[in-house]
Formats: structure tokens, sequence, C-alpha cells
């Protein structure tokens, strides 16, 4: 199909979903540029694929050993399949914190910059909701015929449903205390992955195995559900309101990044 045929059907599907899924017109702002980034944007399609190639292989290192924890009752109850959605959610999250940094067109950047009107909290939400529903969402409809083939619907809606809120927890955590506007602003590597790898590593353990080992016992009673699911809400909540006071502290918006001095940098 070629690009103009496309846009004849995208642009009115993009439309659609941001009129139900973000009213605010600046919500509306950055969940529409958003998805329409993703959808035409080699690049950073590029980057996305490059993520959930990473997550296919650690969920394939994560159910290997599902087997040997199998229970009699459900043997594929496993942990390691248990976390294997999340799995693929934190690899895409993570995926998707990368890409916003990345300009889709550094020269346009004048534009939001002359439109801007400071409300840099309801942007990031039509951001984070047009993750949601763009990509999140979508990965968890893809699995759900897996999920039902092991456990039957029961479960695997209400696997669906934690993991849903838990991939919420990622993003609000992902995108606390953001002030770029996503996809417009320059970039410039930071090396920061360097000093971050364990906050990336606990949190990778916390979402997929920590977990499912709380999900399993969980699934067993509606009580037990509904305290986790409460749990997950509560979390981002704790994590907005943070966000919120953290751009009351600093509300102004970055349109160029700065590369660091070499007094902070080090030369590293």
């Amino acid at each position: 199909m070629t690009p103009g045929k496309r846009s004849l059907w995208l642009r009115p599907v993009l439309a659609g979903a941001a009129a139900l899924a973000a009213r605010h017109p600046v919500s509306r702002a950055g969940f529409s540029f958003t998805l329409q980034t993703l959808a035409r944007s080699g690049k950073h399609r590029l980057y996305l694929a490059g993520y959930l190639a990473l997550g296919v292989a650690l969920a394939a290192v994560v159910a290997s050993s599902a087997a040997a924890t199998s229970t009699a009752a459900h043997p594929n109850l496993a942990p390691g399949l248990m976390a294997l959605q999340m799995t693929l959610v934190f690899a895409l999250v993570a995926g998707l914190r990368s890409v916003v940094e990345i300009p889709a067109e550094l020269r346009s950047n004048w534009v939001f910059r002359t439109c801007w009107n400071g409300d840099i909290r309801r942007y990031v939400m039509g951001v984070r909701r047009a993750f949601v529903l763009g990509i999140v969402t979508p990965l968890l409809a893809l699995l759900m015929p897996l999920h039902v083939f092991w456990w039957g619907w029961g479960l695997a809606l209400r696997h669906a449903a934690i993991d849903l809120l838990a991939a919420l927890v990622l993003l609000e955590a992902a995108l606390v205390g953001f002030r770029k506007l996503p996809f417009t602003c320059s970039y410039l590597p930071k090396g920061t992955f360097k000093f971050l790898w364990p906050a990336y590593l606990v949190a990778f353990f916390a979402s997929t195995y920590l977990l499912a080992t709380i999900e399993r016992p969980a699934l067993a009673g509606d009580e037990a559900l509904l305290r986790l699911a409460a749990g997950l809400v509560l979390a981002v909540a704790a994590l907005r309101l943070y966000a919120r006071w953290r751009l009351v502290k600093k509300p102004e918006v970055v349109f160029e990044e700065a590369a660091d001095p070499a007094a902070v940098a080090l030369g590293l």
C-alpha cells in the first residue's frame, strides 16, 4: 500500500482514537503526534523493533525454566511463563522511553516553540495514553490467544488486566520528571545507562519475576486479586502525584538539550 493510500484511512482512525482517548486539546495533540510519529517514522520503528527483539530474547530465557517450576493444578502457570508477557512489555516501555528522546524532524522544532502553551503535564499524558492504546494494549491482545490456550479465558483475562496495570506503573515511572517535548527536541547521548543499569535491572526483576510470584496465588481468589490490582492502581497514582510535584518545582520545558559540562561528564 502506498503512503498516500495508507494516509486515507490512517488519518481518520487516528483522529477518532485521539478524540476518544484524549479530550483536552493539549493531550490530544500529544496523543496524535505520538501515534503518527511511530506509524510514519522508520527510524523510530527500527529502534522499537530492536528493543522488542531484545525482549523476545529475554522472554525465551525467562520461559526456558518454566517446565521445571510448573504446578500440578495448572501445568503452565509457572513464574517463567507468567513473566513472559511483562518481559516483552518491559522491553517495549524501555524502548519507548528511548525513542521519545529522538526528534521526528528537528527542523520543525520551531512549530512547537511557537505554539507551545506550557502545559507539559497534559501533553505527556496524551503521549502516555498513545503508548498504552497504540503499543501496550495491542501486545496484550496479541498474546491473549496463547494465554487462553494455556489457562482458559478466566485466568487469561485476569492476567492481562494485572499486566496492563503493571505496564501503567512502568510508563509512569519511565516518564517521571520528563521535561522535553517527546519527538521534538534535540538529542545528545549522555551515556547514563552505565550508571543507571542497576535501577533498570531491579525494575526488570520487580515487574517480571516478583510480579509473577505475587500474582500466581492472587489468581486463585477474587479478594487477593483485587488487593493486587488496588496496589498497582495506588502505585500509578503515587507516581503521577510525584511527577506533578516535580513539574511544579521545575516547570520549564526543554526544547534544546545542552551537553553536560566536561567537569560533570568526566570525559566518559
